[in-house]
């Protein structure tokens, strides 16, 4: 028997976007108090961007975490876990996200393990959240049955969430989410530079919203000359 390595990273962490990850500070024009670093992932590049989706870069980081714990590749079935939400559309289309994400693994070196699963908790919505529990503890159980092993890495941001907790009892090995790895700052990097790319694809001559902004512009060399 395996032993089971599922406890630590325990489940303190769910939803836990705050705290280390990403190099936040620069950009912050020394006015407003920083906001945690990793806001600038969580908040603005999540929304704006797209957020994580199956990125390459996110991809490579779930399947190195998972080689970070493997012994035999051949045995062992990859099982990729997610918040989910209580909408079922908006659920369903993280299946659709959670499989690009495993498809983007089997490309990047995937394929040498027994296969890769995945599913959603939606631990928060009581309702909706026993089936994909009981399918998730099913999951893990068909892969650490017959000399298997299960390897669960969370599919977010940071950390863990409640693997732990929800899978209890049974043989598995945890992995972590996204950051902190040098994929994550690099992740970062991308988003900010996509993000910067489309706000200056704005129109440039947006009416100031304050008098004091126009005569400041006018002042400052005449940069709003309309022609």
């Amino acid at each position: 028997g395996h032993e089971h390595h599922g406890g630590h990273g325990g489940h303190g962490g769910h939803g836990g976007h705050g705290g280390h990850g990403g190099h936040g500070g620069h950009g912050g024009h020394g006015t407003a108090a920083p906001a945690p670093p990793s806001r600038i992932a969580s908040s603005a590049i999540l929304t704006t961007a797209g957020g994580l989706d199956a990125h390459p870069l996110f991809a490579e980081t779930l399947l190195n975490r998972a080689l970070e714990l493997s012994t035999q590749p051949a045995e062992e079935t990859i099982i990729l876990t997610a918040h989910g939400v209580g909408d079922d559309k908006r659920n369903a289309s993280w299946y659709v996200t959670l499989k690009a994400l495993a498809e983007e693994m089997v490309q990047a070196g995937g394929d040498a393990f027994r296969g890769i699963e995945y599913g959603t908790w939606r631990e928060d919505w009581p309702a909706k959240r026993k089936p994909e529990i009981k399918r998730l503890r099913g999951i893990v159980e068909a892969a650490s049955a017959n000399g298997g092993r299960a390897i669960v890495v969370p599919a977010r941001t940071l950390g863990t969430g409640p693997e732990a907790e929800l899978l209890k009892g049974l043989d598995f090995l945890l992995g972590s989410g996204f950051a902190p790895h040098p994929n994550f700052a690099k992740w970062v990097e991308m988003m900010a530079d996509e993000a910067l790319a489309e706000l200056t694809l704005l129109p440039s001559k947006a009416t100031p919203p304050h008098p004091e902004d126009a005569a400041a512009t006018e002042e400052s060399g005449e940069a709003a000359s309309s022609r």
